[in-house]
């Protein structure tokens, strides 16, 4: 599956891949938010939505389905390196601009109000070389697609020196003088 599209389309696409007779268009249908799955299958879909049918696009009804949702830390970030949970911080103010360089790196499509609650990264202060900070990214109860939370880690780069005093006061001895 290309991770990369919305996660209605995803879930269409798994309905049809399950289904392989019918060939249902995204627009052909609408789905509730999606809910614990507590039925008999409940060990290996944790999800339960229902799928309706918009009128007038030829299909008619509701399916109720069940699936497997993806653990953002095991099953995405985990899928990588050691050091992958790692972002540069460069210019990224929100949780937003960190998200798209891990939807860029896992070639997935988180989406802010969606998937994720964007926000203000922790606070920098730009005077320690490569500082660090961590953030929890949790994925919203209606994400189609994602679960969980995972720890993300932002590191700044190197502190800049442009711009800081250059008009430094000379230097003063005041050391011992001759004969004393």
């Amino acid at each position: 599956m290309d991770f990369t599209k919305a996660g209605k389309d995803l879930l269409v696409e798994l309905f049809n891949t399950a289904n392989p007779t019918l060939n249902v268009p995204v627009a052909a249908v609408t789905f509730n938010a999606p809910a614990a799955n507590d039925g008999a299958d409940s060990a290996t879909r944790d999800a339960k939505i229902t799928m309706t049918a918009v009128p007038g696009s030829g299909y008619k009804g509701a399916a109720n389905l069940t699936f497997q949702r993806l653990a953002i830390d095991t099953d995405v970030v985990a899928k990588g390196t050691a050091t992958d949970d790692e972002f540069d911080k460069g210019s990224a103010t929100q949780i937003s601009d960190i998200v798209a360089l891990l939807n860029t790196r896992f070639s997935v499509n988180l989406v802010a109000g969606t998937d994720y609650t964007d926000g203000a990264l922790p606070a920098f202060d730009g005077t320690e070389p490569n500082e660090t900070k961590t953030f929890t990214l949790t994925i919203l109860a209606g994400s189609l697609v994602y679960k969980g939370s995972v720890v993300l880690t932002v590191k700044a780069g190197d502190v800049d020196l442009a711009g800081r005093t250059t008009g430094l006061d000379g230097f003063a001895y005041d050391g011992p003088t001759q004969g004393g």
